[in-house]
């Protein structure tokens, strides 16, 4: 997916409005052949032009045939423009009735990962346990989704309900057991404590890597009733938590979170958080999201405002932690505008950049606070504005009524918001009504306050050495994965991005592969975490380099950025007589420290020239590579450090 931002001078300045934004309602989703008490739109999620919308209480197999009561299902919809359409129903092989498979679903690129915590079986069909739970993940193939593997934790046992909660992203999915009851050696049984396990992708299997539980677990903490994952850190809620973060000041079912991060195959606790206004009965840890710095946390049975004033029970809120170093501090507690008596705000939660979505399926007004729906539900949305958070729109469908749960789920992925209604009955069109069950609704936010991945502030382009070198300064980013440099509309290099930032940064790219009397017009584009890229086009830039290039000998330069991750860049030069007809056989290669090469970058008949080749190395593990450059009897070799 590409967005371009037509930039005609060298500042970038955007400008977003403070008026409320009006966030369209694109789409009502219902499954095929919905029946009643469905429950589809119990769990919901996004992840580009994929959704996943799952209906636990669903009865029939993939054909509409086989009913088994509850044995559930997921439906998988594909945009095409602005249309979602169903593309598949996924139901397990070994499917029972009573399974609840789609209790929770993540999707995440090819893959989606669908829990199953009523389930009965291991991996083989076999070793009975009530309700031990298990998940199971599904890989696109074209426009199927097959079924890849089973999983189940190394130790089930009866009623741990392994899949309550599930999340995926890229290689490494985490499941929530949230009424498990052994610490991480299988001992110390606390009934119901918790634990939420990690595995990692390998090849076409799931390997579990590693089982988590608090390091002050206890009875009734309920660890793994929500879990949240985004690259090396992972977000698990615990609800029913009592102790604040020293394990004092105890208050019934408070509630925390716990926040893990990836140390090469071993996760480690970094925090444990709680509310600066904790109170007994919150539930904190109920429900959670991650995005890179910043953690999103519900309570949805919280009482008091913003100001910790104006009590009402369970209205709800939700908490906004970001990271500092190795501390997750309190920037915002939201609660709705229109907050009241049994809201339950904060029932599900999304965050993404800048965005924060909260559902609150018992909420009864639309819009306007008028139009009373006994649980109706709404959801809020939520922007960020350096360190303020304020709600921007409040979320009602075109057809709500009495009781349709809407905002039970919800999912946000930066443009779209899909929210689920599990107790809804109309079809899409608003006929058909059958009793609970349930539907889906895709909102869009308005491209208008759609904010730009980064905030460039200058790109300047200087000819200098018989190179050119591009230089660029941004101001903030968000989920910046990585920048591509184009020249002449054609990419050519690459620099990393540093994800989500409110700190300016600043960013080289050299262009050592010119040629005297050209004219070359550069652009940069950066690309997200969820592969979208924004091109920034600079009219103004073009360069002509006219200067007198003398190339008199061989040399390679130090890999920059050096150490990198994962992508670095090399410069070097080859000089052949003219009677080799100014050009040599040049090979340039990279080899681990035992020796063996690990990638061939360049192997080819070269001119006298400036080259620069970049070196991507997101598949290789972390550690000391050594390239070497070759052109005819010409040699260098030189070391660089992969940091993960």
């Amino acid at each position: 997916m590409k967005r371009i931002i037509s930039v005609l001078c060298l500042t970038v300045i955007v400008f977003f409005g403070t008026q409320a934004a009006d966030y369209d309602q694109l789409q009502k989703l219902v499954a095929s052949e919905r029946t009643s008490s469905d429950k589809f739109g119990n769990g919901v999620s996004i992840d580009g032009d994929y959704a996943a919308v799952a209906a636990y209480y669903e009865d029939e197999d993939a054909a509409g045939a086989n009913t088994l009561s509850n044995a559930g299902a997921v439906y998988i919809f594909k945009r095409d423009g602005s249309t979602w359409s169903q593309q598949a129903k996924l139901v397990p092989f070994d499917r029972q009735q009573y399974d609840d498979f789609g209790y929770s679903v993540a999707i995440s690129g090819d893959y989606v990962i669908i829990g199953a915590a009523y389930e009965d079986h291991d991996t083989t069909g076999s070793n009975e346990l009530l309700s031990a739970g298990s998940a199971y993940i599904f890989k696109r193939n074209g426009s199927s989704w097959e079924q890849q593997i089973k999983l189940v934790s190394s130790d089930r046992a009866g009623s741990d309900y392994f899949g309550y909660s599930v999340a995926l992203d890229g290689d490494y999915a985490i499941v929530g057991a949230y009424q498990e009851d052994e610490d991480t050696t299988g001992s110390n049984t606390l009934n119901s404590a918790g634990s939420a396990y990690i595995f990692k992708r390998d090849g076409s299997n799931w390997v579990q890597q590693a089982k988590l539980v608090s390091s002050d677990r206890a009875a009734a903490d309920y660890f793994g009733r929500s879990v949240s994952l985004s690259g090396d850190y992972v977000l698990i809620g615990a609800y029913g938590e009592d102790e604040d973060v020293l394990g004092n000041n105890t208050l019934a079912t408070a509630g925390a979170a716990y926040v893990f991060k990836r140390d090469g195959n071993v996760w480690n606790q970094e925090a444990k958080i709680v509310a600066s206004d904790r109170g007994a009965g919150d539930e904190f840890g109920y429900s959670t999201s991650i995005d890179e710095d910043y953690v999103f946390i519900g309570a949805y049975k919280e009482d008091e405002d913003a100001s910790g004033g104006n009590s009402l029970g369970n209205a709800g809120s939700a908490y906004v932690f970001k990271r500092s170093g190795t501390n997750w501090v309190q920037e915002a507690k939201l609660v709705a505008s229109d907050r009241a008596l049994n809201d339950y705000f904060g029932n599900s939660i999304s965050i993404y950049g800048s965005y924060a979505l909260v559902g609150a399926y018992s909420e009864d007004e639309d819009t306007y606070g008028s139009n009373t729906l006994t649980g109706a539900g709404s959801a809020y949305i939520f922007k960020r504005e350096g360190t303020s958070w304020s709600q921007e729109s409040k979320i009602v469908p075109d057809d709500r009524d009495d009781y349709d749960n809407f905002g039970c789920s919800v999912t946000l992925d930066g443009t779209n918001a899909l929210i689920g209604a599990n107790q809804e009955d109309e079809d899409a069109t608003g006929a058909n009504t059958v009793s609970m069950a349930g539907s889906a609704y895709i909102f869009e936010i308005p491209a208008s306050e759609v904010p730009l991945p980064i905030m460039l502030s200058s790109f300047k382009v200087k000819a200098s050495g018989g190179k050119i070198e591009l230089n660029w300064r941004t101001e903030s980013e968000t989920n910046n994965a990585y920048f591509v440099i184009y020249r002449n509309g054609e990419p050519i290099g690459s620099a990393e991005g540093v994800g989500t930032t409110t700190e300016p940064q600043e960013y080289t790219f050299v262009d050592a592969n010119v040629i005297p009397g050209v004219t070359y017009t550069y652009m940069i584009a950066d690309v997200d975490y969820g592969n979208v890229e924004t091109r920034y086009e600079n009219e103004s830039v073009t360069i002509t380099l006219n200067e007198n290039i003398v190339i008199e000998e061989f040399d390679v330069s130090e890999a920059y950025p050096n150490p990198f991750n994962p992508t670095t860049a090399i410069d070097y030069s080859i000089f052949a007589e003219a009677s080799m007809d100014r050009q040599l056989p040049v090979n340039l290669s990279v080899y681990n420290l035992t020796g063996h090469k690990v990638r061939t970058l360049v192997n080819s008949i070269q001119e006298t020239g400036y080259y620069t080749v970049q070196f991507h190395a997101g598949d290789l593990p972390s550690g000391v590579y050594i390239y070497r450059l070759s052109a005819g009897a010409e040699v260098r070799t030189m070391k660089m450090i992969l940091m993960k």
